[in-house]
């Protein structure tokens, strides 16, 4: 396999993950136009269409699903192998994946004191998404959110957060009434976070 084509099928496989060419493009260090172009060559090498495009991002196609299917376990396995074979002369790095949010607020303020007790080891950060992408194996440690108990059995809890509704005084009084006859959250607007 040419590896140019190589290289297009693990292209669709990283943007298969997303559900906008725009999260992908962040993923991938890229221009938005740059992924769109890059798609649009290997869907022209392959001779059908791998995506569907449309208002609120992208969705495979039956052929690209089944294509992603196939081979993106393949390429993880290339992935975890030439990862364990450089391994050997990364002991004194570890990689660390996790939020942004998580990066910056928690992580960062620690980093100074474990640095003076742990001077040898270097921590490569990789902060994602609102999600970690766990799936793809290119890191050492990773630090993500999720239910519990979390998809992954061997993964450890580090901490529990508690979210907690919040409201401006004046949007409570003007619901004053609701809220005392029990028919608060059905009255209110809630705002979600549109990538929980």
């Amino acid at each position: 396999m040419k590896s140019a084509l190589l290289h297009g099928v693990h292209l669709i496989c990283i943007v298969s993950r997303h559900a906008s060419l725009t999260s992908a493009a962040r993923e991938l260090n890229l221009t938005t136009g740059a992924v769109s172009q890059q798609l649009q060559a290997i869907e022209e090498r392959l001779g059908f269409s791998i995506f569907e495009r449309h208002a609120r991002g992208i969705r495979l196609t039956d052929l690209g699903q089944k294509l992603v299917d196939s081979v993106s376990h393949h390429l993880l396995a290339i992935e975890e192998n030439v990862y364990q074979l450089t391994r050997v002369s990364d002991s004194q790095q570890i990689r660390l994946k996790l939020t942004p949010s998580l990066a910056f607020k928690w992580l960062v303020p620690r980093l100074e004191d474990f640095q003076k007790q742990y001077p040898e080891i270097q921590i490569h950060t990789f902060a994602e998404g609102a999600l970690v992408d766990s799936d793809n194996r290119n890191f050492d440690v990773a630090i993500d959110y999720g239910p519990i108990p979390y998809k992954l059995t061997e993964a450890e809890l580090l901490m529990e957060e508690c979210l907690v509704p919040v409201m401006s005084p004046s949007y409570l009084s003007k619901h004053q009434a609701t809220l005392e006859a029990g028919q608060f959250w059905q009255s209110v607007t809630l705002l979600h976070d549109a990538m929980p």
